[in-house]
């Protein structure tokens, strides 16, 4: 889909019905922001934990995930300046992001 979605940024005429739909199905913005996303792939940093959810996951990952999510939708509209980035990190860990490091951590001792 990124990939469609960067070809048909640059101008490339949609061929397939897939693309036609995606071309009208899309404003110009998400297709400047596929192409920053396709540009970048190999600068992503992959999840490499693949055990199953550890005890503070369970109890406090979904809270952390929306953290998370509301804070970046902020800073990306600019309803928060950057620096807001700093106080969410504090607040991740203090709500149980640090336990989960820990937990993760202890994980992938017992894999390598």
């Amino acid at each position: 889909m990124m990939d469609t979605l960067a070809e048909l940024a640059t101008g490339k005429e949609p061929e397939t019905p897939f693309e036609k739909n995606t071309k009208i199905a899309n404003k110009p913005e998400v297709f400047a922001a596929a192409q920053v996303v396709v540009a970048h792939k190999d600068d992503a940093i992959k999840n490499k934990f693949t055990g199953a959810p550890t005890d503070t996951m369970k109890m406090k990952k979904d809270a952390l995930d929306k953290l998370e999510k509301d804070t970046f939708s902020k800073i990306i509209y600019g309803q928060v300046g950057i620096d807001e980035f700093d106080a969410f990190v504090t607040k991740w860990k203090s709500m149980g992001g640090d336990e989960i490091t820990t937990e993760v951590n202890e994980w992938f001792k017992t894999v390598n």
